[in-house]
């Protein structure tokens, strides 16, 4: 719903003509302070206009219908055209296409009861043909009787029989038996009492009375039956009413009363009464108008369009109350800004989802949603001169007696009434107990009742009922207990009913109201993270949580009045340290919903430790969020920059709403938000307008669209109906053929499909699926068509379904089975008749072979006989010469025995000799082989030799600059300590100063014993004593060290902060280990920065086969370009104004070294240093040691 502001013309006047020269600004003002004036109405209904820019063929509509399928009909004066919710295709006139539309002027469109489409034209009436989209013509034919009694057709009306009643314009009217196909005429000829034949409007009731209006004749009423005609009813006398003489349109009520629409007003006829009276009385809006169109809606509602008046309702819902006096005209606006004012509209309809159409002269087609908007909205214009300049509202409360207080950006502070009237506009006048700021940027309703108001510069504000007037608490910069500042974000009260004011970089601020002081938590007094404070909540346990701006979430305990920062690991993908909170809110299980910029809506689980983010991809409309509220059942309701979402606990889902919904137009604002319990009213502000709705009564619709598919293309162009073609892809209209077949070539196919809903078609969504191919459903949001590329031949079934405006999704799909043919070579027959031929192929060569076969058998066998005879003789010369072989042989055999015993012998010499050639070669190998060795390892005895003199030199200088430093640092403490000596010879007879040279005594005493156990210390770890190697446990060893430091961390509130979550044990030396800590914690401890708080942390991680132990501190830091190189050498040392030896870091990197490991530092100054002790973890053994 909206709630418009209604200018008073006479005051609009006034004010323009006294200040005609003022500034646009102050205009802008007075305009808002003296003409706002609020009425709050029931929840309406939206209006969509669709003009020539939609696509219609004109701006002026003559008719509108519905066909079955649920496609929306529009009738003009060039053409009809068909409207899917998204395309209107336009039908007209084709001189070359005898079945196109007989004429593009269409007066009136009509479905009958069997859903059929009829078009009265100037030429006749026009049956479509839904499954062909072709036209059947009536026209009229002189010669034959069983035709329209005229052409130039007005109006189309359905019998109780199911038959027509068509009326011509200047002919009479024409009777159409649908199943008989006989027209039958009637004219002034053959039907007696017909006053006029400029019939405009007919209508048969169920009682068989026709009903006939005509334009200069008025009403008639005859009998009839089954199509005839008889006489005229004379006992409903009308006559004597000046107003039924020129009739526009009839129509029947659900009641069977009958209504007239005429030039001079609307004329009821009361059936039971059987008496006509005319709406005309001083209080109605229709008397001495035009009634062009009248359409009685399920609801009981009758609409009436007056020409040049708009459109008018009323209520039918009373049967007994039927006395004029007693109907309420209501003019009818809907939500739209402009309405439908001042428009003629020529006819109403209103389709099967309750929408309302209306045809208009020359504002196109328009709807008013059957659906009413789930939401009421405030909106108030700063300018009747601009469409978007409206006031930005903010911070929102409502008092005990229901009002509500809407504060704005820039405007003053605004009290309505519950049902919306304004009751009084506070702006800056400078009176006493006035605002003195126009930016009321968040409010408050304590426990009192009181209310609060923080403004942006002029802090925070207390309302007095009983004055109407405001206290001030203002920041004084003089005053410690003020207001930390005047930009006042947040007020809140926790169960203690103390009162907090979270500002903007003034910190958290606590104020008495006994003595109007307050006590500030600012980043300079606490460790609150941030001092911009958006966010305030109280947990179950009575701790604060603060949302902040740069600061992330910080936790208050009000008892230890301390903070603690959370979700601040910068590793942590849930980092909010850096980020903008705008909302905390704690639902009725104790999960924290937290509102950030950007980083979307997060929960935390305090009982689970556990933070669960939740962005655009899991359903939020935006991941920017402003405000959280729960409401009395349980549901989330968030409000963000691109509208609200709520979170139903049941369905576990996210259902978004925005303006299409009736939600202001504009971005809402943070701490912009109001729900009142008692009221069970929830609201939400923005940079246009106020949003305010009953959550219970936001529900989501169970209704789902009927879905179609209109439109087939191939190669991307479109498929046409061709009734003519056996071999077309289409015979029938796409949205009513059940299976296509294409080639294999026809490779490139697009299916195009609309859900047939016209109220929000833009939040509907769409998925489709291929069966046969598609594995899954393509979800593909608003997408209208789908496109499929080469498909094997064979069947497939496409599918599309749609959800509702709502996103609940309807299962029952459209479908159309597609038969791809495959080419001529894939076919069963061609692969028949290839093997049919292949088949015979093989036989015929078969039979040939066979035949070939035998007959160079037969030559052979002769040719076989032949040889046979040839080999015989040649076998006897051969017997003969094998026996003269026989005795050569002999002879042979002999010689050949003494060659191989000769072979014989020289093979055992050859043997012989490469046995010893190979033993050779074997033993020459060796000897390389050894050589190279020997070569090898002399270099690696080489390398060792340098290698140890270099250590040896480098130790030995170590040595000489130890020596020669350790015998200054022990010079100075014996001299002193013999000059003290020489001194308490000369004054041992004053006991006090003998005693004050004792002290020093002993106290240089303990100094030469500091330096000779650290000379100890460095020669135990030189001469590579041996430690046994135990098992050691990093937090107890951390412990301990915590324990002996314990004086200086106390002394410097030091924060030690460790992790050894992933290494927590090492095998080592204990000694050196809590050197290494001892040292590193110490110098961190005394080389802090006094000007925060120390913090220093110990982790431990596993790297490269070392156990790393991480030391870092926020402490002074070492200028590393200047004291690198030096960092770990003996009496070093990088900071003058604290006292030390220069000893700890020799000490550690020396026992780092002997345990085998490494270190590594990392500094900045004035930032902090970090650093980094490598140790080898050695396996655990009984009784082992490290040397």
């Amino acid at each position: 719903m909206r709630i418009k502001i209604l200018s008073r013309a006479e005051q609009t006047q006034a004010i323009t003509t006294i200040y005609a020269n003022c500034m646009k600004s102050l205009f802008c003002v007075i305009v808002v302070v003296l003409l706002c004036s609020f009425v709050q109405k029931e929840p309406e209904s939206k209006i969509v206009k669709y003009t020539t820019r939609n696509g219609l063929p004109l701006k002026v509509i003559n008719s509108i219908t519905q066909d079955k399928q649920g496609f929306m009909w529009f009738a003009a004066e060039d053409g009809i055209a068909r409207f899917d919710g998204y395309i209107f295709k336009i039908f007209k006139n084709d001189p070359d296409d005898s079945l196109s539309l007989s004429h593009n002027y269409v007066f009136s469109i009509f479905t009958d009861r069997e859903g059929i489409i009829w078009a009265a034209t100037r030429k006749g009436v026009n049956r479509f043909d839904s499954k062909t989209e072709r036209f059947i013509h009536y026209q009229h034919d002189p010669k034959n009787k069983n035709s329209l009694v005229g052409n130039d057709v007005s109006y189309i009306s359905e019998s109780p029989t199911g038959n027509l009643w068509v009326s011509s314009w200047a002919a009479g009217f024409t009777y159409i038996d649908k199943k008989k196909s006989k027209l039958i005429q009637y004219s002034q000829y053959n039907l007696p009492g017909l006053s006029s034949v400029r019939v405009v409007s007919i209508y048969e009731d169920i009682e068989g009375l026709l009903w006939v209006g005509s334009l200069d004749g008025g009403l008639d009423i005859f009998k009839t039956k089954d199509g005839i005609v008889s006489q005229k009813v004379k006992s409903l006398r009308h006559d004597t009413m000046s107003a039924l003489h020129n009739v526009r349109c009839i129509r029947p009520d659900h009641f069977g009363n009958v209504w007239i629409g005429t030039i001079d007003g609307l004329v009821f006829f009361n059936r039971k009464q059987q008496t006509f009276q005319l709406l005309n009385t001083e209080n109605s809006a229709l008397k001495g108008n035009v009634i062009r169109s009248l359409q009685e809606d399920s609801h009981g509602n009758l609409w009436i369009g007056v020409e040049d008046k708009g459109l008018h309702k009323i209520s039918l819902s009373n049967p007994n109350d039927t006395s004029p006096v007693n109907f309420k005209v209501e003019p009818v606006t809907g939500s739209d800004e402009y309405g439908v004012y001042k428009l003629t509209i020529h006819s109403i309809y209103e389709d099967r989802d309750k929408n309302i159409w209306l045809a208009t002269n020359g504002e196109g087609a328009q709807m008013i949603s059957g659906v009413k908007e789930k939401f009421m909205r405030i909106e108030v214009k700063l300018s009747e001169k601009s469409d978007r300049m409206y006031t930005r509202f903010w911070g929102m409360c409502s008092d005990e007696e229901k009002n509500l207080w809407l504060g704005s950006d820039g405007n003053g502070l605004y009290k309505y009434s519950s049902n919306g009237t304004l009751l009084k506009h506070y702006d800056v006048d400078g009176k006493k107990g006035s605002l003195t700021d126009r930016a009321i940027l968040c409010a408050f309703r304590d426990h009192t009742n009181t209310l609060w108001f923080g403004t942006y510069s002029q802090g925070l504000f207390r309302y007095n009922k009983k004055t109407d007037s405001f206290t001030n608490y203002k920041h004084d910069p003089n005053d410690p207990k003020s207001l930390g500042r005047n930009d006042v974000r947040v007020i809140f009260e926790d169960s203690k009913h103390n009162l907090w004011v979270g500002t903007n970089w003034g910190g958290l601020n606590l104020l008495d109201q006994n003595t109007g002081t307050f006590t500030k938590y600012t980043i300079a007094n606490s460790t609150i993270s941030s001092g911009d404070i958006r966010a305030i909540v109280e947990d179950k346990q009575g701790g604060l949580w603060l949302g902040c701006s740069k600061g992330g979430v910080n936790y208050f305990d009000p008892e230890k009045k301390t903070f603690t920062q959370y979700f601040n690991d910068p590793e942590s993908k849930n980092d909010l340290s850096g980020n903008m909170i705008y909302a905390l809110h704690f639902d009725k299980r104790g999960r924290m919903w937290i509102g950030t910029e950007g980083a979307g809506l997060l929960i935390y689980d305090s009982a689970q430790h556990k933070l669960h983010q939740i962005g655009e991809k899991d359903g939020l409309f935006s991941s920017t969020i402003f405000a959280i509220q729960q409401d009395a059942i349980g549901n989330i309701w968030i409000s963000s920059n691109t509208g609200i979402t709520k979170w139903d606990k049941k369905e576990k889902k996210f259902y978004n709403y925005d303006a299409s919904d009736g939600l202001q137009n504009g971005q809402f604002n943070s701490c912009s938000f109001l729900y009142d319990k008692p009221l069970g009213l929830m609201a939400f502000a923005g940079t246009e307008g106020v949003t305010l709705f009953h959550p219970e009564q936001i529900k989501s619709s169970s209704q789902h669209p009927v879905i179609s598919i209109t439109k087939f293309e191939l190669f991307n162009k479109p498929v046409e109906i061709n009734t003519t073609d056996e071999d077309a892809v289409l015979k029938l209209s796409i949205s009513q053929t059940d299976a296509i077949t294409l080639r294999y070539d026809q490779s490139v196919f697009t299916f195009e499909f609309a859900a047939l809903n016209y109220t929000l078609p833009e939040k509907i969504q769409y998925a489709y699926k291929m069966e046969n191919f598609d594995k899954n459903w393509n979800y593909v949001g608003s997408s209208r068509t789908a496109t499929y590329t080469n498909l094997d031949p064979g069947n497939y079934i496409f599918r599309v379904k749609a959800s509702n405006t709502d996103g609940v999704w309807n299962e029952q799909s459209a479908s159309i089975v597609i038969h791809i043919i495959p080419p001529w070579w894939r076919t069963w027959w061609f692969r028949i008749v290839t093997i049919l031929v292949l088949a015979g192929i093989g036989v015929g060569y078969y039979k040939i072979r066979v035949r070939t076969i035998k007959e160079q058998n037969r030559k052979l066998e002769h040719t076989v006989l032949e040889k046979t005879k040839e080999l015989q003789s040649a076998n006897e010369e051969l017997v003969l010469r094998e026996e003269e072989i026989k005795a050569q042989n002999e002879d042979l055999s002999l010689q050949n025995e003494e060659l191989t015993q000769r072979q014989e012998e020289i093979a055992t010499q050859r043997d012989l000799l490469a046995e010893q050639n190979q033993r050779l070669e074997d033993a020459w190998k060796t000897i390389e082989q050894q050589n190279k060795e020997i070569l090898l390892h002399n270099r690696s005895l080489d390398l060792e030799i340098k290698e140890r003199t270099h250590e040896l030199v480098e130790y030995n200088q170590q040595l000489e600059q130890f020596a020669f430093i350790t015998a200054h640092n022990l010079r100075a403490p014996v001299a002193r300590i013999l000059g003290l000596g020489k001194v308490l010879e000369l004054i041992r007879q004053d006991p006090t100063e003998v005693k004050l040279i004792v002290d020093k005594l002993i106290f240089t005493t303990e100094e030469l014993d500091t330096v000779v156990k650290d000379v100890s210390t460095v020669l135990e770890i030189r001469k590579n004593k041996t430690y046994v190697v135990g098992k050691l446990n990093f937090e107890e060893e951390l412990a301990i060290i915590k324990e002996n430091l314990e004086h200086e961390i106390t002394e410097t509130r030091a924060e030690i902060i460790d992790d050894f979550s992933e290494a927590n044990v090492i095998h080592t030396a204990k000694p050196y280990l809590d050197s290494i800590l001892i040292n590193l914690i110490h110098n961190a401890i005394k080389y802090r920065d006094v000007n925060r708080r120390l913090s220093i942390h110990v982790k431990t991680g596993v790297t490269d086969g070392y156990i790393c132990l991480t030391i870092r501190d926020n402490g002074l830091g070492i200028d590393l370009d200047l004291h690198k190189k030096n960092m770990f050498n003996l009496y070093k040392r990088f900071h003058t104004h604290v006292e030390g030896k220069g000893m700890g870091l020799y000490l550690v990197k020396a026992q780092v070294v002997a345990l085998g490991g490494k270190i590594e530092v990392e500094s900045e100054v004035n930032v902090g240093t970090t650093f980094k002790v490598f140790l080898k973890n050695n396996e655990p053994a009984m009784n082992r040691v490290l040397s």
